[in-house]
């Protein structure tokens, strides 16, 4: 099996469910990506059993008002001794609600996070380690998941979510049964 490596790749609008033999890129269950892999506003993907793999620097961006469903996939470095950035998940902080038309939604289930500087953070970097202000509020939810081997696991960045009578509700962000774990594997490339 070939692997075939990505540069930049947007997803668009619309809805879409990949597997193994049914994709865009075509059609291997080992995706390499390179730089960016990017979901637009709009995008409605499900991706089951995929291994993503990602390149020094490379992210996966999840803009506000995309959603990516992953079941059985891992996300990971390409190569053991350097890292990637992680997952991005965009919002808009001044949504008081924080729905899906206006934030980036991911979710979850029994998936694998390894090998980046931050598994999955809520916001829009514009430098290394430094979100947009007005970017906060995307929401990622993960069932039975696994983060080894990141520097920070999970980073939601400052959001408040009000109700009609503005009184302020909870984030809708949240792990279950998940695992935030480090092993002997385990390096940084700082």
């Amino acid at each position: 099996n070939a692997m075939l490596s990505y540069g930049d790749q947007i997803i668009g609008a619309g809805n879409a469910t990949w597997t193994t033999t049914d994709n865009p890129f075509r059609d291997h269950p080992i995706i390499r990506v390179s730089s960016e892999l990017r979901f637009e506003s709009g995008a409605f993907i499900t991706a089951h059993d995929l291994e993503f793999r990602f390149g020094p620097n490379a992210v996966l961006t999840i803009e506000e008002g995309a959603q990516f469903n992953c079941f059985d996939c891992t996300f990971i470095n390409t190569c053991p001794e350097t890292m990637w950035k992680g997952i991005r998940v965009e919002g808009d902080r001044y949504d008081p609600m924080q729905d899906d038309t206006h934030q980036g939604q991911l979710r979850l289930f029994q998936s694998t996070v390894a090998g980046a500087r931050t598994g999955v953070w809520c916001a829009r970097e514009v430098a290394p380690g430094v979100a947009h202000p007005s970017y906060g509020g995307g929401a990622v939810r993960a069932y039975d998941c696994t983060f080894r081997n990141c520097i920070v696991g999970a980073r939601v960045e400052g959001y408040h979510r009000f109700d009609a009578q503005d009184v302020e509700l909870p984030n809708i962000s949240y792990f279950t049964d998940c695992v935030f774990e480090t092993t002997d594997t385990w390096t940084t490339d700082n």
